[in-house]
C-alpha cells in the first residue's frame, strides 16, 4: 500500500519513554496493560516472530494502539500466507448489511465501488452487478477466488490501479485496525475518492463502554494482527487536525454479532470470569477444548456483548 479515545480507562502506568504514538507521535502515552502472547496470527502459526505487546493509549489524540510491532514488510509476508478460510463469507454480516443499504441509497445504478482488504469478495459479491465493482486484496488466493466470485477488477495494493482512478465509493470493512497508523490510511483511501464522494469505514469501536471496563483484556484486541483502534470521535479529530477536505456525514454503533438471549447471558458469564482471571480462564477452556477433542485458540469472550464497532460514512469535499 502506497502510503478512539482512551478517555474512561482505568489509569495505568506511563509508557516507556522511547514509545510515540503512530498516529500523532506524541509521547503523552499511557500503557494501559499487558496483551495476550499470542503465537498465532489471523489464524496462522506465526512461527515465533511475534513480540510480547501492551496496549498504549494517547493522551493528545486519543489512539490505542499495540506496542512493539512488526515492519509493515513483514506483516505483509504474514497476510501472504493467511488461508481463504480465516474470513469466511458470513451472508449475515451486520457490517455488510449496512453498507450495502447506505450505498443503494446514495447512489445510482453503475457507481464504482472499490473494496479495500476484499478478501474472497463477500462484500462485493453483496453489492452486486448494478455497480461497477473493484478490489484490493494483499492475498493472491483470496485474490483470486474474488474474481471468480464476483467478476470485480481485484488488484494487490492502491498503487497498482491506474494512476489517478478515482471511486465514488471506497469502503474498508474491518481493515484500519490493521494498521498501525490508521490515519495514514484513511489518507490513502481518500486520494481514491472522488470528490463528493464517500469512504465508509467499520472497525471495532474504541470508545465502546466495555471495552473501557476491560482494557487491554477486551476481545478485539487479542489478535494480533490488530495494531491500532480508533473511534468516532478519533476520526473526526483526525480529519480536521489533518487539514483532511473531508468529515463524517454519518455515523452509528452497532454489534459486531447479534446474540440471543440465552446465547448473551453466557456469554456475559463468560466475560465476567475472563476479566476475574484471564490465565484461569484461559487454562480452563484449552483443558475443555482437550476433552472435546476440538481444535482452536482459546478467544476472549465479549463479541456482541455491547455496541462494540462504529459505522463512519466519511464525505470528501467536492
Amino acid at each position: 500500500m502506497p502510503l478512539s479515545s482512551s478517555r474512561g480507562l482505568p489509569d495505568a502506568v506511563d509508557a516507556p519513554a522511547a514509545t510515540k504514538c503512530p498516529s500523532c507521535a506524541g509521547s503523552d502515552l499511557r500503557r494501559i496493560g499487558q496483551l495476550p502472547v499470542v503465537s498465532v496470527f489471523a489464524g496462522q502459526d506465526a512461527g515465533g516472530t511475534l513480540p510480547a505487546s501492551s496496549l498504549f493509549g494517547c493522551r493528545a489524540c486519543g489512539l490505542l494502539f499495540r506496542y512493539p510491532v512488526l515492519s509493515r514488510s513483514q506483516y505483509d509476508a504474514l497476510y501472504g500466507k493467511v488461508q481463504p478460510t480465516t474470513w469466511p463469507d458470513q451472508p449475515g454480516r451486520i457490517d455488510w448489511a449496512l453498507i450495502v443499504e447506505y450505498v443503494g441509497r446514495n447512489s445510482a445504478a453503475g457507481a464504482s465501488i472499490l473494496d479495500f482488504g476484499c478478501h474472497t469478495g463477500g462484500l462485493l459479491r453483496r453489492l452486486g452487478s448494478r455497480y461497477s465493482l473493484y478490489g484490493v486484496e494483499v492475498n493472491e488466493t483470496a485474490a483470486q477466488i474474488a474474481r471468480e466470485k464476483t467478476g470485480a477488477e481485484i488488484v494487490e495494493g492502491l498503487e497498482a490501479l491506474p494512476r489517478g482512478k478515482q471511486f465514488d465509493f471506497v469502503t474498508a470493512v474491518d481493515v484500519v485496525e490493521h494498521f498501525s497508523d490508521p490515519g495514514r490510511v484513511i489518507a490513502c483511501l481518500l486520494e481514491a475518492v472522488k470528490p463528493g464522494g464517500m469512504l465508509i469505514v467499520t472497525t471495532g469501536d474504541a470508545d465502546a463502554w466495555l471495552w473501557r471496563i476491560a482494557g487491554s483484556r477486551w476481545w478485539y484486541c487479542y489478535y494480533t494482527e490488530h495494531l491500532a483502534f480508533v473511534s468516532e470521535g478519533w476520526m473526526r479529530d483526525w480529519l480536521k487536525k489533518d487539514a483532511i477536505r473531508a468529515h463524517v456525514a454519518e455515523a452509528h454503533r452497532f454489534r459486531h454479532l447479534h446474540l440471543s438471549p440465552l446465547r448473551y447471558v453466557r456469554q456475559a458469564c463468560l466475560f465476567a470470569a475472563y476479566l476475574a482471571s484471564p490465565h484461569a480462564y484461559t487454562w480452563a477452556m484449552r483443558h475443555l477444548k482437550r476433552i472435546l477433542r476440538r481444535q482452536g485458540d482459546v478467544d476472549p469472550p465479549g463479541t456482541g456483548l455491547t455496541k462494540d464497532h462504529v459505522f463512519l460514512a466519511i464525505r470528501k469535499q467536492p
